[in-house]
């Protein structure tokens, strides 16, 4: 009431209540306690100058519309905030961006959600937000020249796991109707990882049901079953090979049935 009744003066007295009803309403731990703190925070932050104060107030306003999943309150605000030359540590001007491409994300906004966490990258990169940009550019259906050059680096920094985002490559080249590309990209992809996105399935339904294209189907899956060292990665191999493949497509029940026999005997589950 104190901060209502005193909301358009610019003094020190009107900040210090604003602050205590955003404390107040906050610690209510419901919607309407956030809603309301995020409402003064918000309000606070279009009359206080930049600096270290406005900069607190406008973080845990931002993070009070998160709390009650108002994603396009959370972004208004983030807006404002970046208009303003907030938040003024690197650190956080990147965690801004990262919450903001989610709320995006939330909310159906794909293209926006792609170009805040690359912005957000832009400022502070790591692994987790590098995956956020692969993933989102995947959820978005981005074309492959999109995804390409974020795969490339994300192979380069992380080569353990290049597997993961050389599948989701494949994908944007699937979605693209360029299956052949994307049956050579799963081909590389699945002696490191046949574990994501059931890219050993993907390889027999990318190709087509022909006498030739199911021989180029065999070759990759147990290439990939004997290279691969990761018994479970191995299983997602068996199970594509035995069914999709030699019982559905091949009509090979002998094969079928061995496959499916060493499927069981050497799960890493079987004891």
């Amino acid at each position: 009431v104190e901060y209502e009744a005193m909301r358009n003066r610019r003094c020190a007295k009107a900040r210090d209540s604003g602050v205590r009803a955003a404390a107040l309403y906050g610690k209510l731990n419901n919607r309407e306690g956030y809603e309301s703190a995020a409402r003064i925070a918000a309000d606070m932050v279009e009359k206080l100058p930049k600096g270290s104060f406005a900069d607190e107030v406008a973080w845990q306003g931002f993070h009070h519309f998160r709390r009650y999943n108002d994603w396009a309150g959370a972004n208004r605000l983030g807006l404002r905030m970046i208009a303003k030359g907030l938040p003024l540590a690197k650190e956080r001007q990147a965690l801004l961006h990262s919450y903001m491409s989610e709320n995006y994300w939330r909310q159906g906004q794909r293209a926006n959600a792609v170009t805040a966490i690359a912005r957000s990258r832009s400022i502070e990169d790591n692994r987790s937000r590098h995956k956020e940009h692969l993933d989102y550019l995947s959820g978005s259906q981005a074309k492959p020249g999109e995804m390409k050059p974020v795969v490339d680096d994300w192979a380069k920094k992380y080569p353990e796991s290049a597997g993961y985002a050389t599948i989701l490559l494949a994908y944007a080249h699937h979605n693209a109707e360029q299956n052949d590309r994307a049956v050579d990209l799963l081909a590389q992809a699945l002696v490191p990882d046949a574990d994501s996105h059931d890219a050993a399935r993907r390889v027999v339904d990318w190709l087509p049901n022909e006498p030739d294209a199911n021989a180029k189907a065999e070759r990759i899956l147990l290439d990939a079953l004997q290279k691969n060292p990761e018994p479970i990665h191995k299983n997602r191999l068996r199970y594509a090979l035995a069914l999709p493949l030699y019982r559905d497509r091949m009509k090979q029940e002998n094969k079928a049935r061995n496959m499916c026999r060493e499927l069981v005997t050497k799960s890493p589950d079987n004891d």
